[in-house]
């Protein structure tokens, strides 16, 4: 696993099967504890995630205020 923010990052896991699922490749790997995961394959190449940095963290007013609504939506249920 090359994806540095996905909980398996460096391991190696057992490839059971591929599938194409809606146009993206889809790897089925066992991890160690036996369970069988569905792992985009971008994530298992190094080209594509070692590039990768962690940025500023950026969230809109907006989007804060429409989260902030929602939450209180379910609350009230």
């Amino acid at each position: 696993m090359q994806y540095p923010w996905h909980p398996l990052f460096g391991s190696k896991l057992k490839l059971v099967k591929t599938a194409t699922i809606t146009g993206l490749e889809e790897l089925h790997c066992e991890a160690p504890d036996g369970i069988v995961l569905g792992i985009p394959r971008w994530m298992t190449e190094a080209g594509r995630c070692l590039s990768m940095e962690i940025g500023n963290p950026v969230v809109g007013l907006p989007a804060l205020t429409e989260l902030r609504t929602l939450l209180d939506g379910l609350k009230s249920r």
